[in-house]
């Protein structure tokens, strides 16, 4: 259930990052178009400026978290496949074991004529 839990929480971590990224990256065309623009006055250039230079802050805040929660989901993943394998293993053992019971059985528990 915990497992569940924390796989949920992170694909929406991962999808709420997504979309603030897809917020902020036009935020920043709209704003450089607007620096650009010959008719503001220099005051308001350098106010958009700062604007342009919080959203490139913004974007690289929200790369670093998507990373951080891409480790996170990869040490899950890498926990999960750890615990499915000792599983695997434990399977493979104790169907090693009853192997050759099985066979015996099967061989001695035929009827002959």
């Amino acid at each position: 259930e915990n497992e569940a839990q924390l796989s949920a929480a992170v694909q929406s971590m991962m999808r709420e990052g997504n979309n603030l990224k897809r917020w902020v990256i036009p935020a920043q065309r709209v704003v450089s178009n607007l620096i650009q623009d010959d008719m503001l006055d220099s005051d308001c250039k350098l106010y958009l400026q700062d604007v342009r230079d919080h959203l490139e802050q913004t974007s690289d805040d929200i790369n670093a978290l998507l990373e951080g929660v891409r480790a996170l989901k990869e040490e899950h993943d890498h926990a999960l496949n750890l615990k499915m394998n000792s599983t695997m293993h434990m399977l493979t053992v104790v169907a090693a074991v009853a192997m050759p019971g099985q066979f015996l059985s099967s061989v001695f528990g035929m009827n002959f004529e």
